[in-house]
């Protein structure tokens, strides 16, 4: 799910249609060819197999869609979301350390 949270937010970062499909296809396409779950996938797939005669019980296509849930969890919202956040966090913090510093400058210039 890493990499499906980082094609997501470059296109979010593209401004044109052209960037935007390109920022997602590569990063999906390398999700894809590595064979990763991806919850949202699987709730497709599993009844899918199921209806056509796979061998795969109810109980072990809710454990699988389990485990690929929590790995989507930890690598989109901790891996991609909890550094962006912290990165733009840190930044902001310096945007106000700097604004700060710069009224202190005008106020004792003035």
């Amino acid at each position: 799910n890493f990499m499906v949270c980082v094609g997501v937010w470059q296109a979010t970062c593209a401004e044109e249609v052209s960037g935007k499909v390109l920022a997602l296809w590569f990063p999906i396409t390398g999700f894809v060819a590595s064979g990763f779950d991806h919850c949202i996938a699987n709730q497709f797939f599993f009844p899918l197999g199921m209806f056509l005669g796979a061998d795969v019980t109810v109980g072990n296509m809710f454990l699988k869609l389990l485990a690929a849930t929590m790995g989507n969890i930890v690598g989109g919202g901790f891996f991609v979301g909890a550094v962006y956040w912290y990165v733009f966090d840190s930044m902001q913090s310096v945007q106000q350390l700097k604004s700060r510093i710069r009224t202190g400058l005008r106020t004792s210039l003035a």
